[in-house]
C-alpha cells in the first residue's frame, strides 16, 4: 500500500497490517500505535532534514519492524550533511521523548501506554545509533569511512556490522523469553536488521556506480573540491582504482611501472569513462593517453 503527501510517498508494507491485527487480537493495540508513531516520526526526521540540506527525497518505506528513507544523492552531501541527516531520525525520537516524559509529570499522558511511548522512542533512537548499515549510527560510520578508503569500502564494511548486529539482536531476541525480559518481537527486529543489511552490502557496487557517474555534476555544483593524489602500477585493474575514489573530493592517478617510474596521470573522469565503456578489469595502463606514455610529470 503507497499513500502519497506533497512529493513524497509513504509505502506501508502489508505484514505491518497483519502485525497490528495481532496486536488487535492481543488486546495491544494501543502500544503498536505508539510504536508506530514512534517509527513514522523517526523517517518523517530524515524525509524533512534531507530536504532541508538539498538532496532529492524519494519515498519513506514502513516495514513490520523498520523504515527505510529513501535519498538519490545523499553522498553528494557534505560530511556534515550526510551526519546530519543521519541523525536527524534518532533526534526526533528524542525530542518525542522528552516532550513525552513532560506529559507524563503533568498528567497528560498516564498509564502503561505511557510509560511505553517514552520506552519505544528511546529505545528507537539508542537501537538506531548503532555502527551497522542501515542504521543511523553505520550511515554515520560510513561517512566518515568513505572519506578514507572509498564508498564502496566503506558500505561493505558498514554492511558486515549491520549483519553481525542483526545476528547479536536475533540471538538476544531468542534468549529473551526465556529470562521473560522481553518477548520474540526483538528476534524479529534482529531478522530485519540482517536481510536489510544484506541488501546494502548486495546493492553496493549500485551505490557504488552511481556515485562515480555524479562526480562530473558534483564537481561542476561545486565548483571547487579537495584532491587527492593516487599511485597505481599500470597492471592495476580499473575496478580497484575507482574503489579508491572518494566523496567529496576528485582524484588524480599517477600511473607506474614495477620500477616506479612515471608511465602518466589520468583524472577521475578519464578512469570513470573508461570503467563504464570497457568494464572494471581493463589495466590501467592501457588507457593511458599515448602522448603521455613514458613522459616524466610536467612543473
Amino acid at each position: 500500500m503507497a499513500l502519497t503527501f506533497g512529493y513524497s510517498r509513504f509505502r506501508i508494507h502489508p505484514l505491518l497490517f497483519l502485525l497490528f491485527v495481532i496486536y488487535f487480537a492481543a488486546g495491544m493495540i494501543e502500544r503498536a500505535a505508539a510504536a508506530f508513531a514512534a517509527l513514522l516520526a523517526h523517517e518523517a526526521g530524515h524525509l524533512i532534514a534531507g530536504r532541508r540540506l538539498g538532496a532529492v527525497t524519494g519515498r519513506i518505506e514502513l516495514l513490520p519492524f523498520g523504515g527505510i528513507t529513501y535519498v538519490e544523492n545523499v553522498n553528494a552531501l557534505s560530511l556534515t550533511g550526510q551526519i546530519a541527516f543521519a541523525l536527524a531520525g534518532p533526534a526526533t525520537n528524542l525530542l518525542l521523548f522528552c516532550a513525552g516524559l513532560g506529559l507524563v509529570r503533568y498528567g497528560y499522558l498516564t498509564g502503561k501506554t505511557g510509560q511505553f511511548f517514552l520506552t519505544v522512542n528511546l529505545l528507537l533512537a539508542a537501537f538506531n545509533l548503532l555502527p551497522g548499515l542501515p542504521l543511523d549510527g553505520g550511515r554515520v560510520l560510513a561517512a566518515f569511512l568513505s572519506r578514507k578508503k572509498g564508498l564502496y569500502r566503506a558500505t561493505y564494511l558498514g554492511a558486515r556490522l549491520g549483519q553481525f548486529t542483526g545476528l547479536l539482536t536475533f540471538a538476544g531476541g531468542v534468549l529473551g523469553p526465556l529470562s521473560g525480559r522481553w518477548g520474540l518481537d526483538v528476534a524479529g527486529v534482529g531478522l530485519f536488521l540482517i536481510w536489510a543489511a544484506t541488501r546494502e552490502l548486495r546493492f553496493a557496487p549500485y551505490l557504488f556506480l552511481r556515485q562515480l557517474l555524479a562526480k562530473e555534476r558534483e564537481f561542476a555544483a561545486a565548483r571547487v573540491l579537495p584532491g587527492t593524489v593516487l599511485v597505481a602500477l599500470e597492471e592495476a585493474r580499473l575496478l580497484d582504482v575507482a574503489h579508491l575514489f572518494r566523496p567529496g573530493s576528485f582524484s588524480f592517478v599517477v600511473v607506474t611501472d614495477y620500477r616506479g617510474e612515471w608511465k602518466g596521470v589520468l583524472s577521475e573522469s578519464a578512469v570513470i569513462r573508461a570503467l563504464t565503456t570497457g568494464g572494471g578489469s581493463i589495466k590501467i595502463g592501457a588507457i593511458l593517453p599515448a602522448a603521455t606514455q613514458h613522459e616524466g610529470p610536467r612543473l
